[in-house]
């Protein structure tokens, strides 16, 4: 298996920033971070990719939510949307789990709302 190249990674996201070319797409972007907020705390798998790590930093300059910014209106809305979905879930949606899988190779464990 070869290494992640993070170094590599980070620099052509942010190259691909400075260009104006969306590598990650805004509905993704949204979704990430949906599974994030929802899952992400505690979960040890999304600490300790690399890959993941990147992709969050790429998301949150490009679409303004480092912090003291004003977010992108439609990245907020589409974030809004997924964030619902996942909070009204008494299961994880299926589609969480295979976009961990494809893009991280992450089998994401989640707890079941009660």
């Amino acid at each position: 298996m070869e290494k992640f190249d993070e170094k590599f990674y980070m620099g052509m996201l942010n190259d691909a920033l400075t260009v104006g070319l969306p590598i990650i797409s805004t509905d993704t972007a949204a979704r990430l971070m949906a599974i994030t907020y929802i899952y992400g705390g505690g979960n040890e798998a999304l600490v300790l990719s690399p890959k993941f790590q990147c992709d969050c930093k790429y998301i949150q300059k490009r679409f303004g939510i480092q912090g003291g910014e004003i977010p992108d209106a439609e990245f907020a809305s589409v974030l809004k949307g997924y964030v619902k979905e996942l909070e009204g879930s008494k299961e994880c949606p299926q589609w969480v789990h295979d976009l961990m899988k494809k893009r991280y190779n992450i089998k994401l464990y989640v707890k079941q709302w009660l």
